[in-house]
């Protein structure tokens, strides 16, 4: 059986990661432009993220974007809010 490469060792050393393996500030700069000019258009945006990013929860929180994490592990969900800079809801 093959083993996971996404486990919660992963999550629990997520602070110890840099990019390429999380998103970098140019990144998250880039995708703050594209939805900044998407919601101009558009006016509402929401977002679906594939895994529990903690950079890409704290910006969309940041920009007020509804979003949704679709993760295979609610323990990676949870690991990986500790590392939120913006706390999840209640």
């Amino acid at each position: 059986m093959p083993r996971r490469q996404w486990n919660k060792s992963v999550a629990d050393n997520w602070g110890l990661f840099l990019p390429p393996a999380r998103p970098s500030f140019s990144e998250l700069a880039k995708i703050e432009e594209i939805l900044l000019a998407y919601r101009a258009k558009k006016s509402t945006a929401r977002v679906a993220i594939l895994g529990s990013t903690p950079e890409y929860r704290d910006l969309f929180f940041t920009l007020n974007i509804p979003h949704a994490c679709i993760d295979f592990s609610r323990e990676n969900f949870e690991t990986l809010s500790q590392f939120l800079l913006h706390k999840n809801p209640p």
